[in-house]
This record gives C-alpha cells, structure tokens and sequence, in this order.
C-alpha cells in the first residue's frame, strides 16, 4: 500500500508554531516508525487552505490521485488540507469515487472511510470558521496601526513629512479657506467654485489638469481640515463576501490632530449640511426591534442585504400566511421585513423561506450534526472553544494596559468637548439643533468606546473550567430547541444566529455563551443540509 502525504503553512505564524520543514520530517519519522511506503510528500508554502487556485503541491496530487499513483494521502489534521466546507465535500466525493482513502495522523488516524461523514464535515466547518477569525485577528492588528493615525499620502493643503506627520502649506490652506468661505458664506456652487480656481491659474495638488466639480467637493467633505486623519473607510471583508465595501462610520478610526485643523468645526458641518450629506442623524427615537417568541421564526431569521451600519444589526424576516381558497392549503412563508415595508427598490434580498419546510430542516440539522453525534461533536466542539478561549486571553493580555490608558483619555476628551458644546447651547452661542447635530456623534463615539473599555477590562473571561458546562448547556439548548419535533423559538434564539443573503445563502452562527465571546460563525447551512440529503439518496 502506498501513502502520500500532504504539508501545508500559509503565514508566519503557521511558520513559527508548525513549519514546512517540521511538518515533512513528521510525516518522514512516521514513515520510517511505521514502515510506510511513501509515494511522495506534497506541500505548499504561503497558500491559505480556503481555496485550490495556486496550491501547485494539492493540485498536483489530486491528479495523482486520480491516477491512482497511491493508496492513502496522510495529513496532520484537516486544516492542513481544507478550510472550506464545499470544497472539502467535493474533495470527499472525488476520492471514494477513485477509491483513495484520507487520514487524518492528529485525530488517532481517523480516515474518511470509517469516520462518520456529517462529523467530517462538521470538522471542516469548524476549521473554515478559524480560518474567517484567523482573518480577523490580522484585521484586529491593522486596526491597531491605524489608531496612531496614518495619514494620507497627497492631500490639497499639506505636505506629507512621514507615515504619521503632515505640515501645512500655508499658500494651499488660504486656497481651501477660500473653498469653504465661498460655499457657506458666497453660496456659490461648487462647479463656480472650480471655475473661478481654474480663471485665477491656481494649480491642483498634483499639478494635472483643471480643478472640477467634484475635487471641489472631495475638499468640502475632507475632514482632515478638522483635524480629524481618518483610516479604515473600507475593508475587504472577506468570506462569504469578497468584494470591497464601504464600512459605516461607527467602524472608522479617527485620530483627532489640533495641529492639521484648517476650518473651523463649525463651517465645516455647516458645508455637510448644504451638500445634504450630513455623516450623523439623530436616533433618539427611533424604536428598538422587539422581542417575540410567538412563532417558530419570530425575530430569528436576519436579512444580511439590509443590515443597519449605524446600530451594526440586521432587519428581521417576517411571517406570511396566505390562503388561496376556503378549502384550499394555507401557505406560510418568511421574507425580509425591510423589503416588505419599503418596497422592491429597498433591499435585493428576494428569498422567502417555506417556514415548515425550513423546520423540518433545522431538526434534521440539529439531530443529525449534534445529537445523533453527541460525543464526537463534543470533542470537536471542545477543541474549537479552547481555540478561542486562547485567543480571548491573548487578546485581552495584548490590549492591557496602555491601550485601555487610552481609551480613557479619549473617553475623557469627548466628555469635556459634549459637556462645552451643551454649555454653549445653554449660553444661546449655539443653537439647539446645532447642539444635537454635534453632540450626536460624540455620544455614539463614547459608546462604542466604552463598551470596547469594558471589553477590554473585563475580568470576568470564560476559564477552560467553564467550558464543559456551556457545551453541556449547548447540547441541552439543542434538546429544547426541538422538542415534539417543533422549533420553540426562545430557545432557538439563545443557541443560533441565522442569517439570509439574496443569493439563496443561509448562514448559521452556533452561539455557546449568553454573551456570545464563544460562537462559530457563517456555517453554511445549505451546503450542510444538501450533504444529509445525499447521504439519505446514497443510504
């Protein structure tokens, strides 16, 4: 019988704590303990394990495999191999139908032949979940780098000295004075505005071509003449989205430098509010989405197209029922509540979800992945939660103490500026609504930082000695969930996030404590699903 064997690093981390060259003098020692005929040992070397494209050592072996040029490929475990759930289930299809067998060293030479294949898959899941917050770790670290204010390369105004220090160019900051002056006072608009720059020959930051409508605009709604350098406008998020998208303003990273002001806070909000983009509204009344049990999908099922930037949330689905006929069957369905209300122009997201349908779906998903498997999925379930809980305390050892030092300066300097701009209302230097309009982002800033501060300070971190108890919870939730073969929806919320995407995508986020520091996110529930439905065909 021949084996190949299969490495795979894909960042410096992975290179520190697992090397190529300690992972192949691994498999090279088992070899030789267990007298192994190895066929070849493939690797690739800074390539993720979420996709196939550019794995040269993978692709070449699949190959050989399909050849049959061996018997068995050998891996550590299934992160070595795989971190996408379709892919590893295609993978799995391929090699029982070439009748090459998959064993994993670190799971006691667990193999796909004798292993149980919803467990596999769940496995799979687990490790393309790591691999999304292996993604936000790195995330986390250019977070930090931005917070000491990065600025821009070329900006009308300023000459860039370094990464982090900007000089004002006192000739550019009478032009963009000008700018403001002519906008808020002069009322002229900003196509004027560029015609008068380019009647007078003043050249643009780069010196090419003519000042236009919208460079003019670009300067009115910069807020670094405030002062304010902000990083992080947008991100790639990475799975299940790949494209790049606009983060909302409650995720940007705004460092605030008295020493790059050239407008005055007034006028420039002043400029916002002619341009009718004002960056800030006021949310005082605006009605908290309430809690229902009624249903078995009451407030469970979000819509991720029409997700809410500034509360960081995601409109609920709704229930419908409807009947055609007196004698005829009652159709119940559930769709994005957003969509329903405003109309088809407000949200792509088209799906309706049968709700019996997606019940019988969802018992079968808890019974078959977790209950009918409860010790194995413990164990896999355990593994996962320590992860996490390793990299909660690093986390938290990494922020401590300078960083929570801070936070508590910021928080400090945006009470003392809320509290003058109330005083000043109070004096009548201000209006009122101008008092709202400034004080409104100052509240939602102070928020968010406090609610990060109490993160950060938080001594009150799930211990590995809790963690029996919250899969033993976990395990129980599942039980109540789905009790007489009904889903009981007060459950259901405390154990699962699921969320709906336009392209018929469900997602689910296996939630393990009531203050969701352990969860599992964006399991792809339909994929899951497909998988019970052929092994019933193949059975």
């Amino acid at each position: 019988m021949k084996y190949a064997c299969y490495c795979r690093v894909s960042t410096k981390k992975d290179e520190q704590l697992d090397s190529l060259e300690t992972q192949i003098k691994y498999f090279q020692h088992l070899a030789k303990e267990k007298k192994f005929d190895i066929y070849e040992i493939y690797y690739d070397e800074g390539i993720t394990g979420s996709q196939i494209k550019n794995r040269d050592g993978y692709n070449r072996m699949i190959e050989d495999a399909e050849a049959k040029k061996f018997d068995v490929i050998l891996v550590k475990d299934i992160t070595r191999i795989m971190r996408n759930t379709l892919l590893f289930l295609e993978l799995y299809k391929d090699l029982q139908k070439w009748g090459i067998n998959l064993a994993f060293t670190n799971y006691g030479n667990m193999d796909i032949e004798t292993a149980d294949k919803n467990y596999l898959t769940m496995l799979a899941s687990f490790a393309e979940d790591e691999a999304r917050r292996l993604g936000q770790r790195v995330k986390f670290t250019k977070d930090i780098t931005a917070k000491k204010g990065r600025v821009p390369n070329i900006v009308y105004g300023y000459k860039k000295i370094d990464k982090y220090t900007l000089e004002i160019i006192p000739e550019e900051a009478e032009v963009v004075k000008r700018m403001f002056d002519y906008y808020t006072n002069d009322k002229l608009g900003t196509a004027r505005i560029a015609e008068i720059l380019n009647e007078e020959g003043i050249l643009t930051k780069r010196n090419k071509g003519k000042w236009s409508q919208k460079t003019v605009i670009d300067i009115l709604r910069n807020r670094l003449y405030i002062g304010d350098v902000i990083n992080k406008k947008s991100e790639n998020r990475g799975y299940p989205e790949t494209r790049r998208v606009q983060l909302p303003e409650s995720e940007w990273v705004i460092v605030k430098r008295e020493d790059f002001r050239i407008i005055s806070d007034e006028q420039f909000w002043e400029a916002e509010e002619i341009l009718d983009g004002r960056k800030y509204q006021f949310h005082a009344n605006r009605k908290r989405e309430r809690q229902s049990y009624k249903y078995p999908f009451s407030t469970a099922i979000k819509c991720m197209d029409c997700a809410d930037p500034k509360k960081n949330s995601y409109y609920s689905f709704r229930r419908n029922v409807r009947k055609y006929s007196k004698s005829g069957k009652t159709y119940i369905w559930w769709c994005c509540s957003y969509r329903n209300a405003h109309g088809a122009n407000s949200c792509p997201n088209t799906i309706t979800i049968d709700e019996r349908d997606f019940e019988e779906q969802l018992i079968t998903f808890f019974k078959s992945y977790f209950l009918d498997n409860k010790k194995s999925m413990s164990e896999a379930v355990l593994e996962v939660l320590k992860r996490k809980l390793e990299e909660q305390n690093q986390d938290v050892g990494e922020e401590n103490p300078e960083d929570l030092s801070a936070i508590a300066d910021e928080i400090d300097k945006l009470e003392k500026q809320k509290k003058n701009y109330v005083e000043m209302g109070g004096e009548g230097i201000i209006t009122f609504q101008e008092v709202r309009e400034y004080v409104t982002p100052i509240n939602k800033k102070l928020e968010e930082l406090k609610l990060q501060y109490s993160r950060m300070n938080n001594e009150k971190n799930i211990k590995e000695s809790d963690i029996n108890k919250l899969i033993s919870n976990f395990f129980e939730n599942i039980e109540k969930t789905i009790e007489g073969d009904k889903i009981n929806n007060q459950y259901l919320k405390r154990l699962v996030d699921i969320k709906s995407r336009h392209d018929g995508a469900i997602f689910i986020d296996l939630k393990f404590d009531d203050n969701e520091e352990l969860k599992v996110s964006n399991l792809p529930f339909n994929e899951l699903v497909e998988n019970l439905k052929s092994e019933e065909v193949a059975n």
